[in-house]
């Protein structure tokens, strides 16, 4: 990965089409408290809840395997002590937004 897009403002997980996690960027690692060997080689599911789990194989598994692209999937991923954190993703611009919701209003950063 080069240093553009290892250091980009928005996080980036590069998976496989059976979930597994091939590289992450290190804004996504620095945001969620995460180590390369912590992630590379694990399940994207595996930074999941339940429900989270639910949604991606019912959107996005389907979605990516009949258009070869999602446009946009909300979900909450596990930080490194096991928080949820909002994200929005957009894969088929291969960047990751981490969701900030402060008292309940809906607003982004990158």
């Amino acid at each position: 990965m080069d240093d553009r897009l290892k250091y980009a403002p928005c996080g980036y997980v590069s998976i496989t089409h059976e979930g597994m996690i091939l590289n992450v960027n290190q804004t996504f690692l620095d945001g969620m408290g995460y180590q390369q060997v912590d992630l590379v080689n694990k399940h994207f599911e595996s930074i999941m809840s339940t429900a989270n789990k639910l949604i991606f194989h019912s959107y996005f598994y389907p979605f990516i395997n009949l258009n070869g692209h999602v446009e946009e999937l909300f979900i909450n991923l596990k930080d490194s002590k096991g928080q949820a954190v909002p994200y929005l993703c957009a894969p088929s611009m291969g960047a990751i937004y981490r969701v900030e919701v402060p008292n309940g209003e809906g607003s982004s950063s990158h």
